[in-house]
């Protein structure tokens, strides 16, 4: 076995092997991290959206409206795993629903 990584063509052929393991988890570590960031991003936008939408209508409809509005997004999550809390200055809920399913 010694013998074997004397030999230059061997020892070339790890280090290249080393090399392409150390370089594909970099690029595999960026990929990961760019895509996560994308998705932190896009959750948060579709948040302040929901949020800016039912803030707008609280003028106009007013608390019931509001709470008309969180009852019919939660019915209208497709994905079984949206949580919408409206909550008064005081931080005390005034309605909280979740469509989460329990598996």
């Amino acid at each position: 076995m010694l013998r074997l990584l004397r030999s230059t063509s061997v020892r070339l052929a790890l280090g290249y092997a080393a090399l392409f393991v150390v370089s594909s988890l970099l690029l595999v570590g960026l990929l990961w991290w760019a895509t996560a960031g994308y998705l932190e991003r896009e959750t948060a936008a579709v948040i302040h959206a929901d949020l800016e939408a039912i803030q707008d209508d609280l003028p106009s409809r007013g608390l019931t409206g509001a709470i008309e509005t969180v009852r019919d997004r939660v019915a209208a999550a497709t994905d079984g795993h949206a949580v919408y809390l409206l909550a008064d200055p005081s931080l005390k809920p005034v309605i909280g629903q979740s469509s989460c399913v329990a598996v």
